[in-house]
């Protein structure tokens, strides 16, 4: 059997590495993430820190929707994926009391809540990888001129589709780093935010998988 707490943390680190690396942001046309501190972004111009800023956010929801979907398919005691995930979100989120959501250049927790728990359900019920994409490409579509569009068209279906991709590494990551075996989940007693959040993203994921069918 194989602890939650465990899997939590697991996924928990690989989110917020994949976020973070700089070969992930190669395939988005950047020669690696951008790295400066809120004084100096000030000076940036509006648009292109809104873009950073999207990428930045949009990588975070792709991501928890490559790991919700591995949740789903994994054995689990008692079966309540979305017991599961709660915490996986709170950790990347609020970093254990610390604020994280800062990190993602949210203007408050219950912004960076809300518009994570809508992207990740976005993504989770997209279905195939080139649907993902496709969900990529529309969230950024905002921030693009029309000379941008093809390029970014294609950097989206490098993000989402392939060998390399998030959707691909994900589950074989989490499952090198935790093994087979039965997840023992720790269950909530008091439906928080997270859980609320956590149950309507693995609902999307239901409906992805019933369309497959």
């Amino acid at each position: 059997m194989i602890e939650g707490e465990r899997i939590v943390r697991q996924a928990a680190s690989f989110i917020l590495q994949f976020v973070l690396d700089d070969e992930n942001w190669r395939l988005v046309g950047y020669a690696r993430r951008p790295r400066r501190g809120s004084f100096f972004s000030r000076f940036l111009p509006r648009q292109r820190l809104e873009r950073e800023t999207r990428i930045l956010q949009e990588f975070l929801c792709l991501t928890l929707a490559a790991i919700s979907g591995w949740i789903t398919h994994r054995e689990l005691q008692p079966s309540q994926p979305e017991a599961l995930l709660a915490p996986i979100l709170e950790i990347c989120l609020d970093g254990d009391g610390r604020g994280l959501w800062t990190t993602f250049r949210f203007p408050s927790r219950e912004d960076a809540i809300r518009y994570v728990g809508s992207g990740t359900s976005q993504y989770a019920a997209a279905g195939p990888p080139r649907e993902m994409a496709n969900v990529f490409y529309q969230r950024m579509l905002p921030l693009l001129t029309e000379t941008e569009k093809p390029r970014w068209l294609a950097y989206s279906v490098n993000l989402c589709v392939g060998s390399n991709s998030v959707l691909a590494v994900a589950p074989l990551a989490m499952d090198r780093a935790v093994g087979d075996g039965l997840i023992v989940v720790n269950v909530r007693t008091d439906e928080d935010v997270y859980l609320r959040v956590a149950k309507a993203v693995i609902q999307s994921v239901g409906t992805q998988d019933e369309r497959r069918k």
